[in-house]
């Protein structure tokens, strides 16, 4: 399945239900990033864009029109019901936000109706880069048996031959909008069924090519290594286990990040503190004697005000930490606060520093791969 925008900005809100934050986050991925006020505008337009869907082989199934939306889950839900009637058993329905959308199928009144039928959905080979690595080894056509070579990108190519149906049906009425999108998809689907043949003869050509290439430096890696062609779905299943519960923390574990956290910050704090408190004793001036305030309020009014302000909001920051370190080592049982010289705090203390790095890591990734996804979408990803 997939939505082809002919009004350019699609609004992008795929899915309107609740889902773990990893799946979710899946889906944010795919969110239009183009400005609140941008993807509003197009509510007033009757027809917005269509969302269709396709087989494998690329033929056309459904198509209908969206209406005074971007993509939301309704259409997806519409073509899956479609789908049921006609298919009905053990069917394989990728889409982009995959993850996401069989939750929300689930979540509707064909979810009964999906399960019973042995139905499952998974995301496209190319756009599942960009999802979360465990979702990957759940929803990725690589690692799904059945899908075979398939890249599930069918929808892409479609989308890209009809560009050119933006410009012409723009200003069109609803009417011969739909007879010049129906007349090119016609004649997309006559083209399919003449290449039929070749695409399926070529496809069984490359399997086997495969097979005979690969099969040799399978068995020599699995002889090499002292394993078992078996012991494959075992090193997945385990691989899922561990990334499953990779980002789950103990809550021993989070307790403690949070103490060393605190005590660093405030630590910190009474650095600035001192600094601050000997800034303030540096505006006294060195003969003093006591003036009423009516008589020396603007002496120095300025210097001396802000070296006060900056004192007073430090040890402000200085007490409320002291009331979270006392009470997170009550909850503890830390009789003796944690120094630089603990063992336990210097254990804690690299572990934090690593999560931070790791955290910044995968922040990192997901920039290069938005990137790699704005420069493919302009063509320039080979630049």
């Amino acid at each position: 399945m997939g939505v082809k925008n002919l009004a350019d900005t699609p609004e992008g809100d795929p899915t309107d239900e609740e889902t773990s934050p990893k799946v979710s986050s899946c889906a944010e991925n795919w969110k239009a990033a183009a400005k609140d006020e941008n993807k509003k505008m197009w509510a007033i337009f009757a027809e917005s864009g269509i969302f269709a869907s396709a087989c494998w082989h690329g033929f056309i199934l459904w198509i209908c029109d969206m209406i005074a939306s971007g993509e939301l889950a309704k259409y997806g839900l519409a073509m899956t019901a479609k789908a049921l009637e006609v298919f009905q058993k053990q069917f394989l329905l990728a889409y982009d936000i995959g993850c996401t959308f069989g939750t929300t199928i689930k979540n509707s009144s064909l979810g009964p109706e999906f399960k019973r039928n042995e139905c499952r959905t998974c995301v496209n080979a190319f756009h599942g880069y960009s999802h979360h690595y465990l979702c990957q080894l759940i929803n990725h056509p690589n690692v799904i048996e059945g899908v075979g070579l398939e890249d599930l990108e069918t929808l892409e190519r479609i989308f890209s031959a009809s560009n050119a149906l933006g410009a012409i049906t723009r200003y069109m009425t609803a009417f011969r909008r739909q007879v010049f999108i129906d007349l090119h998809f016609q004649h997309w689907d006559r083209e399919k069924y003449a290449n039929l043949a070749n695409m399926l003869y070529q496809n069984y050509r490359q399997a086997l090519q495969v097979i005979e290439t690969n099969t040799l430096d399978v068995q020599h890696v699995l002889q090499l290594r002292n394993i078992q062609e078996a012991d494959l779905d075992t090193y997945i299943a385990d691989e899922r286990n561990f990334f499953s519960t990779l980002e789950k923390e103990t809550d021993g574990d989070l307790h403690a990040i949070a103490y060393v956290e605190l005590l660093q910050e405030l630590w910190i704090t009474e650095a600035k503190l001192d600094d601050a408190s000997s800034w303030f004793r540096m505006q006294t001036p060195a003969n003093y004697q006591f003036v009423a305030p009516e008589q020396s309020y603007a002496i120095n009014l300025s210097a001396t005000r802000k070296a006060d302000t900056a004192r007073r909001q430090l040890n402000k920051d200085r007490k409320g930490l002291l009331i979270e370190i006392l009470e997170l080592e009550q909850c503890m049982n830390i009789n003796l606060r944690w120094t630089p010289t603990n063992s336990q705090y210097q254990k804690m203390a690299e572990y934090v520093a690593q999560r931070k790095f790791e955290k910044a890591l995968d922040h990192l990734q997901t920039l290069v791969i938005k990137r790699l996804f704005e420069l493919h979408r302009l063509n320039l990803s080979q630049t």
